[in-house]
């Protein structure tokens, strides 16, 4: 089917975690004749969270807009959706992919402090997670998936997140074609 008979929504779905949610909103929309293109999910803390591009057939539209009802008010779920804008799926960013590792004593700020330097150096982030480990000290542990545009000084960025790492006290691990422990 051309892609003139088709549109392209972002959802989003919010509930408490439990299982079954994946298997009750992909079945719904599966029922509906949707085609799930993209996803992401996620537990943070006690709710559960996902992310879905999916891909509905003209005909299938008024199936869709009932299965997402159906899956609100048998599932308790809030699902948010939107058009998703026009043009490709994929984005492709030109670089190369590193990654980023954080961890140290659990303080405010620290992805913001982080997020500041990628930022001022053009640097995607496809990725990131992060989490608090509880005990007698909170640890707190962080992950990306970088872009790294070809003209950005790794060694300036790796100098600067060494730095920052002195500074805010964690130890931050930036790898990609080379290693560099900050």
């Amino acid at each position: 089917m051309d892609e003139e008979n088709r549109y392209r929504y972002l959802l989003t779905v919010l509930g408490e975690d439990r299982p079954g949610i994946v298997a009750s909103v992909t079945k719904g929309l599966s029922v509906a004749g949707c085609n799930i293109e993209q996803s992401s999910m996620s537990v943070l803390g006690s709710s559960f969270a996902i992310i879905l591009v999916v891909n509905v057939p003209q005909e299938s539209e008024n199936r869709f807009r009932t299965s997402l009802v159906g899956i609100t008010t048998v599932e308790d779920l809030k699902i948010h959706v939107d058009q998703f804008p026009s043009g490709s799926l994929y984005k492709v960013t030109e670089g190369q992919p590193y990654n980023l590792t954080l961890h140290g004593s659990d303080h405010q700020g620290i992805i913001a402090s982080v997020t500041s330097v990628l930022s001022q150096n053009k640097i995607n982030i496809a990725d990131l997670a992060s989490k608090v480990i509880q005990g007698g000290e909170p640890i707190f542990l962080m992950t990306m998936d970088l872009i790294v545009p070809p003209n950005v000084d790794v060694n300036k960025v790796a100098t600067s997140l060494m730095e920052l790492g002195t500074d805010i006290k964690c130890e931050i691990n930036f790898s990609g074609e080379d290693t560099i422990t900050c």
